[in-house]
């Protein structure tokens, strides 16, 4: 039997700002999401300090927008369609002109390889 996967979209004042998915319900991955940059922004250390990558983006995004931020759920997929649904509402927001601040818009988290 396959699971459940939530695609969803965090938004603030501006439009739509980032697209993901997670199995364990939508609204549990964002208190995630907020619990994390309370504690940064709490420690004085909003965002990272490392080249920008999607994690980079959304964190300080969140960070300094997290008291606006509306998470919304899109649709409840199967596990294994998870990725490609998340993919294609990336791009139909990316089509919109929305500025997302997740992976450049591919559905998968930016790799780098090490030397």
């Amino acid at each position: 039997m396959n699971g459940q996967c939530d695609i969803y979209r965090l938004s603030d004042r501006t439009g739509v700002r980032y697209v993901g998915k997670s199995t364990r319900g939508y609204l549990v991955r964002f208190q995630g999401y907020t619990s994390e940059s309370k504690k940064r922004v709490k420690r004085g250390h909003p965002g990272r300090k490392t080249p920008a990558s999607d994690t980079d983006s959304r964190r300080q995004w969140m960070d300094e927008h997290s008291h606006e931020i509306i998470p919304e759920l899109i649709e409840t997929v199967p596990t294994d369609k998870g990725a490609e649904r998340e993919k294609f509402w990336i791009s139909h927001y990316l089509a919109q002109g929305c500025a997302l601040v997740n992976d450049h818009g591919t559905g998968q988290k930016k790799r780098t390889k090490r030397k």
